[in-house]
């Protein structure tokens, strides 16, 4: 049965005005021209953020960030004893201590005809070397990875983030795919009703942050029947660029 799938709200929105006064500045000046492309370069940043969370506290740590408002915060079901059974706290190795159990999903992914659908899911680590492990995650992150997905090769590839204000924010990627447990969404009303094996990518960030030192991985599950429609690389983009450090 074909499905047709329906994303809401998840589009990038462009700029919908750049700058005024070319008289004044003049037209012709290179000077003019660069401040031109600067601030419409800032302005497409921006609305690459519209529809975005207030930023969300990390557990563990003092960073935030912010997801889409159609995700949701599978954090705030904690007590939903099917949530703790389908959303393990780390995809790649349960026993890893140092995961944080924190995850968002998606829910705006629906079919006409109304079947329960898979759900891409957010799933968050880190590893603080002033509470514990001063080692690197990358290499045992990598590992947990080929364990879980066997790939011929992996390779760390260096990704910019834009962050909301102009800036970047450099991130470390793996990607692969194959045949995994994916949590299955009723689209009605967005509820969790159980999992399926089925073949999709997964994507892992890491980026360690400057000022405290803290090592954070971000983990997207993606299915392959939604992988089309959901743009996770693009919302990955607008996820990590949103870390932000809150000093006490």
């Amino acid at each position: 049965m074909a499905i047709s799938i329906r994303i809401c709200s998840l589009r990038f929105f462009a700029p919908v005005a750049v700058a005024f006064c070319v008289f004044a500045l003049g037209c012709g000046s290179g000077e003019y021209q660069k401040r031109l492309n600067n601030t419409i370069k800032r302005l497409k940043e921006q609305s690459a953020f519209a529809g975005m969370s207030d930023p969300i506290p990390l557990p563990g740590t003092k960073l935030t960030f912010c997801v889409p408002k159609e995700f949701v915060n599978a954090a705030d079901k904690a007590d939903d004893p099917l949530h703790k059974k389908l959303l393990s706290p780390n995809p790649l190795r349960p026993e890893q201590a140092d995961a944080a159990a924190f995850y968002m999903y998606l829910t705006e992914a629906k079919p006409e005809q109304g079947e329960d659908l898979p759900a891409l899911t957010l799933h968050w680590g880190r590893r603080d070397p002033a509470t514990g492990s001063k080692q690197d995650p990358s290499s045992e992150l990598m590992y947990a990875l080929q364990d879980a997905l066997p790939n011929k090769e992996l390779k760390w590839e260096e990704v910019q983030f834009s962050t909301p204000e102009g800036g970047s924010l450099t991130w470390q990627k793996l990607s692969a795919s194959g045949n995994m447990e994916f949590v299955m969404v009723k689209c009605a009303d967005g509820t969790l009703t159980g999992a399926k094996r089925m073949s999709g990518d997964l994507h892992l960030y890491i980026y360690k942050h400057p000022e405290s030192g803290v090592f954070v991985w971000m983990v997207w599950r993606v299915p392959s029947i939604i992988a089309g429609d959901v743009g996770a690389e693009a919302l990955a983009q607008r996820v990590g660029g949103s870390l932000k450090f809150k000093p006490e």
